[in-house]
C-alpha cells in the first residue's frame, strides 16, 4: 500500500503524566498506520514533559513532536488546539486524533 503521510496523536498529559486515553488511541494509531503503511507520530505538549516522550515511543510512535514552553504548563484547549493547528499546518497534516478536544468542541 502507498504511504499516505503519518498518523498522529495528541498525547494528552497532566501534571507530567500520560492520559490513559492518550495510550489507548496510540494503540488503535498502530494498527491504522500499519494498515497506511505509514508511522505513527505522538505530539506532546506542556511544560517539562521531554521525560515522556520514551513512554510514547515505547507504546509505539515512531516520531514524537515535543512543543514546551513555560506558558503550556496548564493544560488550555483553546491554546493547545491553536499549538496543534500550527504544527499541522507547518507540516501539511491532514489527521490528527484528539480525544479531549473534540469533547469540547461538540
Amino acid at each position: 500500500m502507498e504511504s499516505r503521510g503519518e498518523v498522529w496523536v495528541w498525547a494528552e498529559q497532566r501534571n507530567n503524566q500520560l492520559m490513559s486515553v492518550s495510550l489507548e488511541l496510540l494503540n488503535k494509531g498502530a494498527e491504522l498506520s500499519r494498515e497506511l503503511a505509514t508511522g505513527l507520530t505522538a505530539v506532546l505538549i506542556g511544560d517539562k514533559v521531554g521525560k515522556l516522550t520514551q513512554e510514547l515511543v515505547d507504546y509505539g510512535a515512531s516520531k514524537v513532536y515535543l512543543i514546551e514552553d513555560e506558558r503550556l504548563e496548564l493544560y488550555q484547549s483553546r491554546v493547545y488546539a491553536r499549538v496543534i493547528a500550527e504544527l499541522t499546518s507547518s507540516i501539511n497534516q491532514k489527521l490528527c486524533w484528539l480525544a479531549e478536544l473534540i469533547l469540547e468542541w461538540i
